[in-house]
């Protein structure tokens, strides 16, 4: 179903894109996304009921007189508490503002969490939470010498932001910086940075909210340009990391797990498939409660199609599995796959597919049991687009896997929802 206002939905000018849902406590949901309201594009939000099936009137929760605000980011901590945040233009560039969002679904009061002295444009915010309700978000924003890395905290004891610190060290510029939570109130933060055509993947480690980031690790290998990474909580400490590694159509994706000092259990793993010797890109990653990982990714066949591939680690052995492919080979390329995992180890992943109906979005599940991924089926509607994109996916605690995702309906972009029992 449409969730953005259905009443604009013929309006050229209100286009709606980016969107994100996150899942809080019983089968609640969130949905953001940035649109136009007719005069500046500006952060909306929507929430999800699940004792009455319905997506409440979206509201905007960006900073009201603002300029263009974009690119938001959800999170919810381990008591459904929902925090926000995007990039938003004030005073002529674009600062990072954050809001802790209210029982209806509104924002009070966002707060800006870049330094206004630091004059670069702060851009591309992520966030990560823990069970105790402590927020990390970070960004990527120019300080005059470099594009840096920084983080904001919110203690949820004294129930504020603290100061933006940043992160890395080096002179290089830093960008794709991602943030995941790593269970006992530590955070782990991964980005790229290093020249152009040596880039490495570098990560920081916050162990405790009232303690402060390690000093950066390189955790690609040397001498191998490595680019785009990604993470996921491991629930039993650490997070699991990967990333695109290679130039051109040698590029692959590595993957391993890091400790809660984010060190090396052992080496990254490099994923091949001699099925697909095309460039491989987009890695996603899933942990569930186990300890087992899940890495999607897509990849190019001989004949240049992309395709979604799967490889999972076991949490004890430590092992990868084949990788094995789960889009629909019938039709044409996949692309951006994106995971969830359900307490019970069930994951879930979606993925844009093109076909003879246009792009579509389509999702398939795993059985943890047998470890086999059921058929994917198609979850947008061919006969009202013909460009369906960019899905997102939140899993609640009795599994029901919400999915959000942006299509065009001959007039403008509109943000599209629905859930898997």
């Amino acid at each position: 179903m449409e969730i953005d206002d259905a009443h604009t939905a013929h309006q050229v000018d209100r286009p709606a894109s980016g969107a994100e849902v996150v899942a809080g406590k019983q089968g609640r949901a969130v949905a953001a996304w940035f649109q136009s309201d007719g005069q500046r594009n500006a952060i909306f939000a929507s929430r999800y009921a699940a004792q009455t099936d319905f997506w409440s009137t979206p509201q905007a929760i960006d900073l009201s007189g603002g300029g263009a605000a974009d690119v938001p980011a959800l999170v919810a901590d381990g008591q459904g508490r929902v925090t926000a945040t995007w990039f938003q233009t004030l005073g002529g560039r674009t600062a990072i503002f954050a809001c802790r969002l209210d029982a209806g679904g509104g924002c009070p009061a966002p707060v800006r969490l870049d330094d206004p002295g630091v004059r670069g444009n702060a851009t591309n915010p992520q966030l990560a939470a823990d069970d105790l309700g402590n927020v990390v978000a970070v960004w990527q924003q120019p300080d005059g010498h470099h594009t840096a890395i920084f983080a904001a905290r919110w203690a949820q004891a004294q129930q504020r932001w603290r100061p933006a610190q940043a992160l890395d060290r080096s002179p290089a510029n830093a960008y794709d910086v991602v943030i995941a939570a790593m269970g006992g109130g530590g955070f782990l933060s991964a980005w790229e940075q290093g020249k152009r055509g040596h880039e490495a993947i570098w990560a920081s480690t916050l162990p405790s909210p009232t303690a402060s980031w390690s000093a950066p690790r390189r955790i690609s290998p040397a001498a191998v340009r490595a680019l785009h990474p990604t993470l996921a909580m491991d629930p039993r400490g650490g997070a699991a990391v990967a990333w695109v590694q290679g130039i051109g159509r040698a590029r692959r994706i590595a993957a391993t797990r890091l400790d809660a000092s984010s060190q090396h259990e052992r080496p990254a793993a490099v994923m091949t498939s001699a099925a697909f010797p095309g460039a491989a890109l987009a890695p996603a990653l899933a942990v569930d409660a186990a300890g087992n990982i899940t890495l999607a990714w897509e990849q190019a066949d001989a004949q240049g199609r992309d395709a979604i591939l799967v490889s999972h680690m076991d949490g004890i052995t430590r092992h990868w599995n084949a990788a094995v492919r789960i889009d629909d080979a019938r039709l044409a390329s996949a692309g951006n796959p994106v995971l969830a995992v359900d307490p019970a180890g069930n994951v879930t992943c979606a993925w844009y597919q093109d076909s003879a109906h246009g792009m579509q979005i389509q999702a398939a599940r795993l059985d943890p049991e047998s470890k086999r991924w059921a058929a994917a089926v198609e979850l947008s509607d061919p006969r009202r687009t013909i460009q369906a994109s960019l899905p997102a996916l939140a899993v609640d605690s009795a599994g029901s896997v919400t999915v959000v995702w942006q299509q065009y309906n001959g007039w403008r972009t509109i943000v599209m929802a629905s859930r898997l029992p």
